[in-house]
């Protein structure tokens, strides 16, 4: 289950409860009801704990808890979509950049852990369209599992001068780079993307995605693409790109053999 999927999905049936009750769901009408339902939800806890009398027995007074926690936790999610959040890269701004980060105080971080780009997650990332081909020349010398093979990196390389860019910075430094394609107006094709080594996991690839997106929704195009390596080429590192693509939406639609190499290309595409 993903985060702004399931949130996109509560967000429809609230706003089709405040059209049959006949209200206006606005940001400060889900603030008002999320403080309700917290009350609800501390009241639920307190009788599932025993410190408060319970009308039921352990299992109600446990499910009561476990039906509050969900009320709350779906507005705060229809609240992420009411304000255009996007829930999944804040969680792991705040939560999961600890996963890379043996330490958890700020005093006690290795050089390499304040190196982490946890700051990508709170605004640090510009993404700019311009061109740049030494830095995708840099990106892919230092992801050699993915980006092994020399004639296909100068063809990246090349084409970087060429196709429409979209370039991630931090600090002024280049960090990630998505190359698109718009074959025909109705959709467009992500050709390249790639982020540097020591940026990965926070969230730039998911922002460049996200900017390309923008703009294809902005021309009315209704179809997103793009090609990577398949599944029935056993490669945890493509496992992980596929899985990356399928958690922004993108869904498979067909596996061709020497596409354009020598194996598998998984054709998966994201409607708009």
């Amino acid at each position: 289950m993903r985060i702004n999927d399931t949130a996109a999905r509560i967000d429809a049936i609230n706003r089709r409860y405040a059209e049959i009750y006949g209200f206006e769901r606005s940001s400060d009408w889900l603030m008002l009801k999320l403080q309700e339902e917290l009350g609800e939800l501390a009241d639920a806890y307190l009788q599932a704990t025993g410190r408060q009398r319970d009308k039921g027995g352990d299992q109600d007074a446990r499910e009561r808890f476990a039906l509050e926690l969900a009320d709350a936790t779906g507005l705060l999610l229809a609240l992420s979509q009411q304000e255009g959040i996007d829930l999944e890269r804040a969680i792991a701004a705040k939560w999961l950049v600890w996963d890379r980060r043996e330490h958890q105080r700020d005093d006690e971080l290795t050089d390499a852990e304040r190196a982490m780009p946890s700051e990508t997650y709170r605004g640090g990332v510009e993404i700019v369209r311009d061109r740049d081909p030494e830095a995708v020349r840099r990106i892919i010398a230092g992801l050699p599992s993915w980006f092994g093979i020399p004639a296909a990196n100068e063809h990246y390389v090349t084409a970087a001068s060429e196709r429409d860019s979209y370039l991630a910075r931090v600090n002024g430094a280049i960090v990630g780079v998505l190359l698109a394609d718009r074959h025909f107006p109705e959709s467009g094709e992500i050709h390249f993307i790639a982020v540097d080594a020591g940026h990965r996991g926070a969230g730039v690839g998911r922002m460049l995605v996200d900017a390309f997106e923008a703009e294809l929704r902005a021309s009315d195009a209704s179809l997103m693409q793009v090609k990577t390596v398949g599944p029935s080429f056993a490669d945890e590192g493509y496992a992980a790109t596929r899985e990356f693509y399928s958690a922004l939406g993108f869904l498979p639609v067909e596996e061709v053999e020497n596409l354009d190499w020598d194996g598998p290309t998984l054709i998966m595409v994201k409607p708009l």
